[in-house]
């Protein structure tokens, strides 16, 4: 499940976000579990004649989102308060903020002339690190799109994180089995593919 806003301008301080639920494999605890990713793009250009930006994919920022977090940004649309949380990984660190404001919103035009109606709840959801920024407006209405991703990724991780749990209740009641019986199946054994576990890989 993927979901991106695009947020170029002319100024070309603008950015995208692109959001994915992913499967990735722990290693540490050689369990399945979902991963959201948040990938972070600045914007490089802007062309006047289509009103349209370009972003810089050599300056790709990406962070994983843990269910207590996506649980953080849920509350944050819900009472309208702000959210940031510190990730570190080696001698790597970001913040990852989710902060509300109010804005105007445009309801429709005529001719020359834009109707707005009063302040309406948008938000900044935006990563940071030693000399780098990126900050993706959302309005009302991408918010309510971007909640129904975080419900989704929040019911799979616990969905697959309870599927993990029984599978390793049931190798736990597995009757114990003879050493040549074991050493047979060591033989027969082949290495498990992790093939995906460099694409989906957690940065944070």
């Amino acid at each position: 499940m993927n979901y991106t806003v695009f947020k170029p301008n002319p100024k070309n301080t603008g950015a995208l976000v692109n959001l994915r639920i992913a499967t990735t494999k722990n290693k540490k605890t050689d369990t399945w579990e979902k991963v959201l990713f948040a990938e972070f793009l600045p914007q490089k250009g802007w062309n006047d004649a289509t009103k349209s930006g370009s972003f810089d994919p050599t300056k790709k920022r990406a962070v994983a989102i843990n269910i207590g977090e996506a649980g953080e940004m849920l509350y944050s649309v819900k009472k309208n308060v702000p959210f940031q949380n510190y990730h570190k990984s080696g001698d790597r660190s970001c913040w990852v903020k989710f902060i509300p404001y109010p804005r105007k919103r445009e309801v429709g035009k005529e001719g020359d002339k834009t109707h707005w109606t009063g302040d309406v709840d948008n938000y900044a959801f935006g990563y940071s690190e030693k000399g780098v920024s990126v900050n993706v407006p959302l309005s009302s209405g991408e918010a309510e799109v971007f909640c129904l991703l975080l419900e989704s990724y929040i019911k799979e991780s616990m969905a697959l994180d309870a599927k993990e749990q029984d599978k390793k209740f049931k190798n736990k009641e597995k009757p114990s089995q003879s050493n040549e019986e074991v050493d047979d199946e060591k033989e027969e054994e082949e290495p498990e593919s992790n093939d995906d576990d460099e694409n989906d890989s957690i940065p944070f």
